[in-house]
């Protein structure tokens, strides 16, 4: 249960609390191709290859940039994939923290589902329709 998973191309990885935190991002992407794993930050070198990293606000509070980088780090050691923050109010302070740190885009609830697809695999063609995140 503690090895490294060997991720498929076209990977994501949703960091939160709980695997009911996680199934919102699940459902986003359910028919476009895309492998999707959940893991707490705790696991989630386990998927160290993945592509995409969404970070869900129940695991991420706002940190400094090293603090962002340290944590990024933690779960991507080379810093391949790229990391999304999700979250629901984070002021402009805190937004350019994140950013500094590694983040490459920060998602504010609520949220089209679709629009954290768009924002690292704009060229998969999924017929999902759009929902409205809470």
């Amino acid at each position: 249960l503690g090895g490294v998973v060997e991720v498929p191309p076209r990977s994501i990885v949703a960091l939160a609390a709980t695997e009911s935190d996680a199934e919102l991002y699940r459902q986003a992407i359910v028919d476009c191709g895309i492998a999707f794993f959940w893991a707490t930050p705790s696991q989630a070198s386990r998927f160290a290859h993945a592509d995409l990293f969404w970070w869900d606000d129940s695991v991420s509070a706002p940190a400094s940039a090293m603090g962002w980088t340290e944590r990024l780090v933690s779960v991507d050691p080379s810093l391949v994939g790229k990391h999304i923050w999700v979250c629901h109010d984070a002021n402009l302070q805190q937004e350019r923290a994140a950013l500094a740190g590694g983040i490459y885009l920060v998602v504010r609830k609520p949220f089209l589902l679709s629009s954290l697809l768009d924002a690292q695999f704009e060229a998969v063609a999924c017929t999902k329709s759009r929902r409205r995140a809470a």
